[in-house]
């Protein structure tokens, strides 16, 4: 049972890679630039996939892993990070250019231009994520600085850990606009700890019996070890773009993440009873 759910864990993690230049299932629609909840998400992955559905895993690149990347530590010396001023706290995050060039270019721009100061955190969903970064604040606003939606810079060395920043977008992976989010889950359901747990002692193990890939090519041990001691929404990884890790503030990220929300447009529980707003995004160099 359990080498069977990493069989379809994995090949839909496959399929997002082979699949992400289809276009948008909402055309026509107002796109909403939203991250998919984690039931969502996982009822994606225990889809069993069925034989004719399956990539040929032999014509797709293996993900090219930074062993044992700081994910967390601080930004050098020199390096420039963000500062995000809440009502909550100060949140202060590490980029990663190196990753995901455009998506950090894009922030660092709109920061420095005023883009986000006083837009307000319109989505928030406690032990999931914070969102914001929508000037109409609704979710469905927003513009990149390069005049239209950019497409998803997936690296799969930055997971989505508790605490990770990372852009919201629609169901077209080229719709990143102005829009992004910060992981909040501080503790991983039970029942990854017990997958994770069985792919730390079989990192050698194939992900299904003949595939030729083991389970080390995408979760090797020390980033299973990092979700089980930190936390974090590893159902997102692959699939979002992840650029930055806050290494300060996570307190004030909590205190929004607790807030009190009422029902949004969508018939979701994730708006803001009352507004909470970033009153400032600086960008700094770290040492100065």
């Amino acid at each position: 049972m359990m080498r069977k759910f990493l069989a379809a864990f994995a090949l839909t993690l496959l399929c997002a890679l082979i699949f992400a230049g289809c276009e948008n299932d909402n055309a026509g629609e107002p796109p909403r630039f939203a991250v998919e909840t984690d039931s969502e998400t996982e009822q994606a992955q225990e889809h069993e996939v069925e034989e004719g559905d399956r990539p040929d895993t032999e014509e797709v690149d293996r993900p090219r892993i930074v062993e044992g990347f700081g994910q967390f530590e601080p930004p050098a010396i020199g390096e420039e990070y963000a500062v995000i001023t809440t009502d909550f706290g100060i949140i202060e995050l590490r980029l990663f250019p190196e990753f995901a060039p455009m998506a950090v270019d894009n922030f660092v721009t709109h920061a420095k231009n005023g883009y986000y100061d006083g837009l307000v955190f319109h989505r928030i969903m406690e032990q999931f994520m914070i969102q914001t970064g929508d000037p109409l604040g609704t979710g469905f606003g927003g513009e990149s600085i390069y005049g239209e939606g950019f497409y998803i810079e997936i690296d799969p060395t930055l997971r989505h850990f508790n605490g990770a920043l990372a852009m919201a977008r629609s169901r077209d992976p080229g719709s990143q606009g102005s829009q992004f989010y910060i992981v909040q889950n501080n503790k991983l359901p039970d029942h990854y700890v017990t997958e994770f747990n069985y792919i730390r002692e079989h990192q050698d193990a194939e992900i299904e019996e003949g595939s030729g890939i083991p389970m080390s090519d995408f979760f090797p041990t020390w980033i299973v070890d990092n979700y089980i001691e930190r936390g974090g929404v590893p159902a997102l990884d692959f699939q979002y773009t992840v650029f930055g890790q806050v290494f300060s503030g996570m307190e004030a990220v909590n205190a929004i993440a607790a807030v009190e929300v009422v029902e949004a447009d969508n018939g979701e529980m994730s708006k803001p009873l009352n507004e909470v707003f970033m009153n400032k995004v600086e960008i700094k160099v770290y040492g100065e």
